[in-house]
């Protein structure tokens, strides 16, 4: 690699300035309010179209987009439009895998966050059930002290302890020893994101890891970074003005 004296080889990293662009899009449009007149979008309080300029890193810094971000955009913005739009019906939500999309709520269920014995740095998680004898039983994650419960104690609770597990072994691909292993209540857990719009009465689905090729708003983007590359001056002002480009219904369509 060529490069001048008493210059560094790598640039120095840093977040910078950007502008983040949300949106829904319907098999046939984006998800928008025109069915319903102008008139009542205020009476109703919902926005006329569910795209969502976000800008961070500059002096209008609104911080980054996060989970918590997320949930209310999607409270107030895509599921009240849509409920006023399709009354009746539920929509089927449809996510990637990032992170801001699956994190948890600080008292989800993952056992990860328990320790092996009660008390101690291990936060109190939500209570869950479970069947004993075919009965649902509530599992109380939380001794009548207040003291957070370990796994020991939950899995004696629930008759699957076993003298000798472990909360970690030195062999990787042990799971036989591990308290970790038998506790099955944790895989049912879901994230923030998923919680509320199961709580709303729709459905979240995620696409396969890995495959961007079947996440077809992934083609719609790739038309409006396109468009913002052959278009804007390529500083931050000119971002802005081309960062309200919507392709045509011709082009979704085509994908």
């Amino acid at each position: 690699v060529w490069k001048k004296r008493n210059t560094n080889l790598l640039c120095p990293k840093g977040r910078g300035c950007g502008i983040m662009i949300s949106d829904f899009l319907l098999p046939c449009e984006r998800l928008i309010a025109n069915p319903v007149p102008v008139e009542m979008h205020q009476e109703i309080g919902i926005p006329e179209y569910t795209s969502l300029l976000f800008e961070f890193g500059s002096q209008n810094n609104q911080g980054y987009w996060s989970t918590e971000n997320i949930i209310k955009y999607i409270q107030n913005y895509a599921i009240k439009i849509f409920e006023v739009v399709y009354p009746g019906y539920r929509v089927l939500f449809l996510f990637n895998n990032a992170s801001s999309h699956s994190s948890y709520a600080d008292d989800a269920l993952r056992v990860q966050n328990m320790n092996l014995h009660n008390g101690g740095e291990q936060g109190i998680l939500q209570d869950s059930y479970f069947l004993n004898h075919r009965v649902h039983t509530i599992q109380y994650m939380v001794e009548k002290e207040g003291i957070p419960k370990g796994i020991e104690i939950v899995l004696q609770e629930q008759g699957l302890w076993k003298e000798g597990l472990q909360l970690k072994c030195a062999k990787a691909q042990c799971g036989g020893c591990q308290a970790r292993k038998r506790y099955k209540n944790c895989q049912n857990q879901t994230g923030k994101l998923q919680q509320m719009v199961k709580a709303r009465g729709h459905l979240v689905r995620f696409y396969p890891k890995f495959h961007c090729e079947l996440n077809w708003i992934e083609y719609y983007w790739s038309q409006v970074k396109c468009y913002a590359r052959d278009s804007c001056e390529y500083n931050y002002e000119g971002l802005k003005m081309v960062s309200s480009y919507q392709p045509s219904l011709l082009i979704i369509l085509s994908y």
